[in-house]
């Protein structure tokens, strides 16, 4: 007769690397979470520096001041770690572009408040975002993990909005016709993701300035 199975949840083993790991997050140490911020910041740096396929796990536990295996102790995988980055931020963006919206503002307000949304997101998550800009829409692209599915889902959520926001633009009269809004929402696209070759909060722009700019650039073009 087989052994009846337990609904019960195994306990981490604290014994094994993944068992103190486990029991390290679920207690929410602040040590613990503190150096582990640590590490997402060094690779975030490392990975708008080299590049995500450049960087490797020892560069990282390098610039940390540990060696490889301990670094395993706060993270699993460079793959971890860029998940980690750029997840929530892209969350925050989509549910900040629902928002937006649903709102009664005409659609150049919208679209004005939208760009100002994602420039400051970007520096204030500097360089975190950028990392995603850079590497992670390829890399999401080219994986099908769940966090790949889902980074590609809230993608294309987002520009989804901006899409209606162009339409809803286009029938009150406030954004121009002639131009297809498929086109329109790519050249918004491409100025805002563009940043990420030369923007540097604070150097020598402020996100306002770089947000105010391309409005201007943006929605010159778009309702004229």
């Amino acid at each position: 007769m087989s052994a009846e199975r337990s609904d019960e949840p195994v306990a981490p083993n604290p014994r094994t690397l993944r068992g103190r790991r486990a029991i390290a997050r679920a207690d929410d140490q602040t040590a613990y979470r503190d150096r582990r911020r640590e590490v997402v910041d060094i690779a975030a740096r490392l990975f708008r520096e080299k590049g995500y396929d450049t960087t490797t796990f020892a560069d990282i536990a390098r610039e940390f001041g540990t060696d490889r295996a301990s670094l395993y102790y706060y993270v699993t995988s460079k793959q971890e770690l860029f998940e980690e980055i750029v997840g929530g931020i892209l969350d925050g963006n989509v549910t900040e572009a629902e928002r937006i919206l649903a709102s009664d503002d005409d659609a150049p307000a919208k679209l004005r408040l939208l760009i100002e949304d994602q420039i400051e997101t970007q520096a204030r998550n500097y360089p975190h975002m950028y990392v995603y800009i850079q590497d992670g829409m390829r890399a999401v692209r080219d994986r099908q993990s769940e966090w790949a599915r889902r980074m590609s889902a809230q993608t294309s959520r987002y520009e989804r909005i901006v899409r209606q926001i162009l339409l809803d633009g286009v029938r009150e009269g406030s954004i121009r016709s002639d131009i297809d809004v498929r086109l329109l929402g790519a050249g918004l696209f491409g100025l805002m993701s563009w940043t990420h070759r030369w923007f540097r909060p604070g150097d020598p722009f402020s996100p306002q300035e770089v947000a105010a700019s391309i409005v201007g650039i943006f929605l010159e073009s778009a309702t004229s």
